[in-house]
């Protein structure tokens, strides 16, 4: 427990409601650390069995110059796991002829080459090991955070909840990229750590710190902000009284102390970007080459003026273009031709709509608060508005896969199902993300 108990008190009950009563006959945190543990041990068997299953028995596919069957370990750094390979092997390269590795942010790359470093294990096994450790770092924190919240109503309680919401997390089909040489679990467990430390009213230095590692990690990091500022807004009145008696004098006060303080922390957030951008201007002369380098990469080509590309967002033609015979982004385009059930390119919208869906319900139920709904939203709609133009719905399921709060909604809406449904729905979940990391590491189309 973190001192100032009575601080936290107010925290928890401005922004999520009445303060949680004591679990009744906690079950005690080794015995959950040990079912975490089994959940992620499990999870992690279900890809690898289909991965080596893959490399064994399943064809590859041929349409990419990068694909082959090179052993398990190369198969779980395919697509952009290729590109972080080449970063921690090589460091970065930009290019405005042709698609480069500096849109890919450096913060697991840079684990990864520590490991290399300081173990001398290949570039794509220390990736895979750093997303493995965040993984299981995440699903831990994950289940810590559930059961320390206030549940609003209905059966079961806090610990069913937290149960199912790290079963959700550890088998819901788009996680397979957890598991392989990605960035996205580095970047869950920092969400997740800065959302508990604010829960439980660390100080902003620590916060800060960690939001700009996030920042470092992935673009959407800066997601962060959102629910940072608020934290800061919420906890300002505890800093002391304001000058000024009461009423509009003592309002004044504390947007004025609120400013301040945004003023502090906020720059100190975005050091993880700031460290980024002041490489690339070393290294390349522009600060915001990761930038520039993403128009190379594109599956279609971008409305040419920003009436027509705010008119596709908001009528959701990104969406039906992926279900639109002879489009560019067509779902059938792309391997596995004929199985809508095994390809991702038709099942990104479905995830991505899904995923808002459980988002917006967790807050209509209060499942989740103002900070997480808020977050959860932003992390859908960034990489909604500024790609899905030039590459359609591509990679949607996976930027979804990140937004956490999602799972602690799946895991009250497990909670109230009866068991045997539950198990069920988890089961077939779990044999899907199997079928997507075997196709996957065979160089299908998975992004």
């Amino acid at each position: 427990m973190v001192p100032h108990a009575n601080a936290i008190q107010q925290v928890a009950e401005t922004d999520a409601g009445p303060t949680p009563e004591p679990m009744a006959g906690p079950t005690p945190r080794r015995w959950r650390r040990w079912f975490v543990g089994m959940v992620y041990t499990a999870s992690l068997a279900i890809v690898l069995l289909a991965v080596i299953y893959g490399q064994a028995r399943m064809p590859h596919l041929r349409d990419h110059p990068s694909s082959k069957k090179a052993g398990v370990v190369s198969a779980m750094a395919a697509w952009d796991g290729e590109w972080y390979v080449r970063i921690a092997a090589e460091g970065y390269f930009f290019s405005t002829a042709r698609q480069s590795s500096i849109v890919f942010f450096p913060a697991c790359p840079l684990l990864a080459r520590v490991l290399m470093t300081t173990l001398r294990l290949p570039p794509d096994l220390s990736l895979i090991i750093v997303s493995n450790v965040f993984l299981l770092a995440s699903m831990v924190l994950l289940d810590r955070y559930v059961r320390e919240r206030q549940l609003w109503g209905g059966p079961g309680d806090r610990q069913t909840v937290a149960t199912y919401a790290v079963l959700a997390m550890a088998l819901f089909p788009t996680t397979f990229y957890f598991r392989m040489a990605y960035t996205e679990t580095l970047l869950i467990f920092l969400m997740m750590l800065a959302m508990y430390g604010m829960r439980r009213n660390w100080p902003p230095l620590a916060i800060a710190a960690i939001i700009g590692a996030a920042t470092a990690t992935r673009s959407v990091g800066v997601t962060l902000f959102v629910p940072f500022a608020l934290h800061l807004w919420r906890t300002t009145d505890r800093l002391g009284p304001f000058p000024g008696g009461s009423g509009p004098a003592t309002l004044l006060g504390r947007y004025g102390r609120f400013v301040g303080r945004c003023c502090v922390w906020m720059p100190l957030g975005c050091w993880g970007l700031v460290l980024f951008m002041a490489y690339q201007q070393w290294a390349f002369g522009e600060p915001l080459a990761f930038v520039k380098g993403q128009v190379l990469w594109h599956d279609r080509a971008e409305p040419a003026t920003r009436r027509e590309r705010i008119v596709n967002l908001a009528t959701l033609e990104p969406i039906r273009a992926v279900y639109t015979p002879g489009g560019q982004v067509y779902w059938r385009n792309r391997a596995p031709h004929h199985s809508a059930l095994l390809n991702l390119n038709f099942a990104n919208p479905i995830f991505f709509l899904g995923t808002a869906a459980l988002v917006v319900l967790g807050g209509v139920r209060g499942w989740l608060d103002r900070s997480e709904l808020a977050m959860g939203l932003l992390l859908l709609a960034i990489p909604y508005i500024l790609q899905s133009n030039r590459m359609g719905m591509t990679s949607h399921a996976r930027f979804a896969a990140v937004v956490y709060p999602a799972y602690i909604v799946l895991g009250h809406l497990l909670a109230r199902l009866p068991q045997v449904l539950s198990a069920s729905l988890l089961v077939c979940s779990g044999l899907l993300m199997g079928a997507y990391a075997a196709l996957f590491s065979l160089w299908y189309f998975f992004f």
